[in-house]
């Protein structure tokens, strides 16, 4: 076939035209892609300002990327990475945000090492370059799910919520229950044996009331009120046995005012029982129930031979509810013949330092006893001088986690299993929403600085409008079937537990 001439050239043309377009666009993307100008403008004396703040942190090496905005609103930012002779250079607008799979091959190989963070950001056409910041890569892994209440702020009726697990090392977050779908009204204080994801329980208040223990798949939903008790158990920790879950019996309430403090949650009164699950009954002594004493939040120690409450001379609330103040306290615990001991030791007292505790929890190597102090009450969540101090049980000594606490409330708290990780409860935030941020506590009792639940959009927390209650760290997830268990809590009949004060 013979091609007119000037049909070659225009076939040609229309070829190189193509091309060099091609060319351009190509170009162009590759410098709309890149980084900020290589061109330091200047070197800044400072740290940059990050939304999460993750500088200068201790991380656990299975943990989920650490995505973070520069506030500010630059037009473009460059993040550098290295750890020794490697380097990782990442770029977005105002954003990082790390993929999954290479930030997992990053952290396994800096374990035990320091990942330098070198920042730049640009605004009006000038380039700042920022000091570099550190990340501290912990040998010791965090367990890897968070198990967790997402309530909204709601204050006089049962609002939307539900309990929920969080893989700590990925951003999936699936529900377990909600009170919706399970028409449970208020669902509440779950709980978990030594981290264990196959021996749960939780309570549900309202509509189809109980306490529901999940062990190994199987579901039982006890009445655990009976004898004394005013009414169902409370706040839950379990012996490491398995056999035995301690519980307060508190009757809480709650008003309103105006001030500071305009919300006010306090126990009319509480008491502490053990309760055995093979049995189904709870046990007491005079010294653990009695309207004469306040105890609460009950916990064993990783041996199980001792349980340590908060306890106090009750008064008369809302009234007095200034005066209630919470010692630490401790009393021996035979599980095996189901005994409490004849003694009430006192490891921090009330009086002496002016203050009431909360929510004591036992590392797991049984070294710490982490717990909530605050100026008065038994409920910190609306207190802005709930802060977490540290008691040695080797040492005797006690102290205020100054560098981890906040302006506002940090209060609830769990231990890792392994690693010395610690998840607690903050309002810092904003002052309204309660978020989990995770610091190590190390074999010194030092605590690094805390960080922010890393989620995959930086900006989550803007946006997020409901709470994170109760964080407890487990060692897996939550093998629960949510359908089945829905049809478990409408379908279970319930089971009347049994009661016996010892020593009466």
């Amino acid at each position: 076939m013979i091609i007119n001439p000037v049909t070659f050239i225009i076939m040609n043309l229309s070829m190189f035209i193509n091309r060099y377009c091609y060319f351009c666009l190509l170009v162009w993307v590759c410098i709309s892609c890149q980084s900020v100008s290589k061109y330091i403008t200047e070197e800044l004396s400072q740290k940059p300002q990050l939304f999460p703040d993750y500088t200068d942190i201790v991380i656990p090496y299975n943990i989920a990327p650490l995505n973070f905005k520069v506030t500010g609103r630059p037009e473009r930012v460059e993040a550098v990475l290295r750890f020794s002779d490697e380097s990782w250079v990442l770029t977005g607008e105002e954003k990082i945000i790390f993929p999954e799979k290479k930030w997992k091959q990053w952290l396994e190989k800096a374990k035990g090492g320091h990942i330098s963070v070198t920042l730049k950001a640009e605004w009006d056409g000038k380039t700042y370059q920022y000091v570099p910041f550190d990340w501290e890569v912990s040998i010791a892994p965090i367990d890897p799910v968070l198990v967790y209440r997402k309530i909204e702020p709601g204050y006089t009726t049962t609002n939307t919520m539900s309990i929920n697990q969080r893989n700590l090392t990925n951003f999936n977050d699936e529900v377990l229950i909600d009170n919706m779908k399970s028409e449970t009204g208020c669902i509440n204080c779950h709980s978990f044996c030594q981290n264990d994801p196959d021996q749960m329980l939780f309570h549900s208040r309202q509509k189809n009331p109980g306490t529901y223990f999940i062990r190994h798949g199987e579901i039982e939903k006890v009445n655990t009120q009976a004898g004394e008790m005013s009414q169902a158990a409370g706040y839950p920790f379990w012996h490491p046995s398995g056999n035995y879950i301690a519980f307060s019996v508190s009757q809480t309430r709650q008003i309103f005012y105006e001030g500071k403090t305009p919300i006010e949650v306090f126990d009319l009164g509480s008491d502490v029982i053990v309760y055995d699950l093979k049995d189904k009954k709870s046990y007491t002594i005079p010294e653990l129930f009695a309207d004469s004493l306040h105890n609460n939040y009950p916990v064993f120690t990783p041996d199980g031979r001792t349980l340590i409450y908060c306890g106090g001379k009750a008064v008369q609330v809302p009234e007095y509810k200034s005066d209630l103040k919470l010692s630490l306290c401790a009393i021996r615990f035979d599980a095996d013949k189901m005994e409490f001991g004849e003694t009430v030791d006192t490891l921090v007292s009330a009086s002496r330092i002016n203050k009431s505790m909360l929510h004591p929890r036992v590392s797991p190597c049984g070294r710490f006893l982490l717990y909530t102090e605050v100026e008065y009450g038994s409920f910190s969540n609306y207190h802005k001088s709930s802060d977490l101090a540290l008691y040695d049980l080797k040492n005797k000594t006690h102290r205020a986690l100054d560098e981890i606490n906040s302006e506002d409330v940090d209060s609830f708290h769990s231990w890792s299993s392994v690693g010395g990780w610690v998840v607690f409860s903050s309002r810092r935030n904003d002052g309204y929403y309660t978020y989990p941020w995770f610091t190590q506590i190390n074999d010194a009792g030092k605590a690094s600085k805390p960080f922010l639940l890393p989620q995959e959009n930086p900006d989550f927390y803007i946006y997020c409008l409901t709470s994170y209650n109760v964080p407890e760290l487990v060692k897996g997830k939550v093998n629960i079937n949510p359908y089945n268990l829905r049809k478990a809590v409408m379908e279970v009949p319930v089971i009347r537990s049994k009661y016996e004060i010892q020593n009466d």
